[in-house]
């Protein structure tokens, strides 16, 4: 029985659960390593690669890989190949451009750490494959850690199958049944709430830059706070963005905590605090998933806690969790989104949609339910490839096996 089923089936699926050894420091390795970070450094955007942004890829144009073994033909003979070559370069971009400092991952004492980008929290013992560690490594200056090699790895999808007898809970399942049932034969089954839910569902705020929307929730925590002493959690969608935050807020003199994979270890104790009367607490996923923050006995009357979402979430399974802070267990509480049109999740395309929506003369809380519709369009876009990216996944596992059997039986 596994709790928060979704959390683990679904959002963890392309994670491979791996098996590695340590592999002995090569100086030929290192110095691959910081010869395509150099190689990277020189390529122009657009003219010798492009970014999928949501697809986490990069992609060479003819140009660039022409450009790329001209600045490669002095290497050594590890460059010699065209394949090995452009995914060297191809790992090196993506560690620039694609992995960011204080969302993907974050530097403390000379190391690089990656965050759970579903919860929040810092993963230690984990490393990026493929030389990708190294190349962050590298682009922040740290000391170079030594490569791991695989020996064993399988998907969580083909892990949990072995089972004989396999299920679950969560609260976020409906968004995700009919996979559940393709890939683990697990129906859904919705069981009742033991009380009605007391949540009030506030409406949306939609800007039009994210410096406008930072600044509107920050007018709108200074309105909260001189209307009741009801608690308040702020939901960010990264490390980065929960001390942006902070830093705004200090600069307004109003007093908060902050909960973030820097503060890991202080969790428990500022989960406590963020119950209680006029508290302020601004945090990632880490508030998410399973928290249960317990109301102050007079909060409750005032109307609970106030939950305001900064930013939608690849997954909206990640938001409702996020919403779900709030109104447990019968007692009351509310929630709010502000959001702005340079959300990354919007594409090119709905961004022209939802610019065109800003100009009709129509009332602004019906065009804020229109841009809501429009991003949540956006959001379901993202999820849907997220879900084809699982059963590709899945597929290749599958044929993977396969060989891997008739090859046994040959031998």
């Amino acid at each position: 029985m596994v709790d928060e089923a979704d959390g683990v089936f679904m959002d963890e699926a392309t994670t491979p659960l791996v098996i590695s050894g340590d592999s002995a420091p090569q100086q030929e390795q290192t110095e691959m390593y910081m010869q395509a970070y150099e190689v990277g450094s020189k390529l122009v955007k657009e003219q010798h690669f492009r970014i999928h942004k949501h697809a986490r890829q990069i992609e060479f144009t003819a140009v660039g890989e022409e450009f790329i073994q001209e600045l490669t033909e002095h290497f050594g003979p590890l460059w010699h190949g065209r394949v090995r070559r452009i995914e060297l370069v191809k790992q090196a971009l993506t560690a620039t451009h694609l992995f960011i400092r204080d969302r993907h991952y974050l530097v403390d004492d000379g190391q690089v750490i990656i965050i759970d980008e579903h919860t929040g929290r810092r993963m230690p013992d984990r490393t990026w494959e493929q030389g990708l560690h190294q190349l962050i490594e590298i682009k922040e200056g740290c000391e170079l850690s030594d490569p791991r090699v695989t020996l064993a790895s399988i998907s969580f999808q083909n892990f949990f199958r072995f089972y004989h007898h396999l299920s679950g809970m969560t609260g976020t399942a409906d968004e995700v049944k009919s996979e559940f049932w393709r890939v683990y034969e697990l129906p859904v089954v919705d069981v009742p709430t033991h009380k009605r839910s007391k949540r009030r569902q506030l409406g949306e705020s939609i800007c039009f830059t994210q410096e406008q929307k930072w600044r509107e929730i920050v007018t709108r925590i200074k309105a909260l706070k001189s209307e009741s002493e009801r608690p308040i959690l702020v939901g960010t969608q990264s490390l980065k963005d929960s001390e942006w935050l902070s830093g705004l807020l200090h600069q307004q003199g109003i007093s908060h905590q902050v909960l973030n994979a820097r503060q890991d270890e202080a969790e428990a104790e500022i989960v406590a605090l963020a119950g209680l009367a006029s508290k302020i607490t601004i945090a990632t996923s880490m508030a998410g998933r399973g928290t249960d923050i317990k109301l102050e006995p007079r909060v409750e009357a005032q109307g609970g806690l106030h939950v305001i979402v900064t930013g939608l979430h690849d997954s909206s399974r990640v938001d409702r969790q996020l919403e779900g802070r709030c109104a447990r267990q019968g007692d009351r509480g509310s929630v709010e989104f502000v959001l702005s049109l340079e959300e990354e999740l919007i594409t090119k395309g709905w961004a022209k949609v939802l610019r065109s929506i800003i100009s009709l003369p129509i009332p602004k809380v019906l065009k804020n339910k229109l841009l809501f519709k429009g991003i949540r369009r956006c959001q379901k876009r993202i999820e849907h490839q997220d879900e084809q990216r699982r059963a590709q996944l899945l597929k290749h596992d599958e044929q993977q096996q396969e060989v891997l059997s008739f090859s046994q039986q040959q031998v």
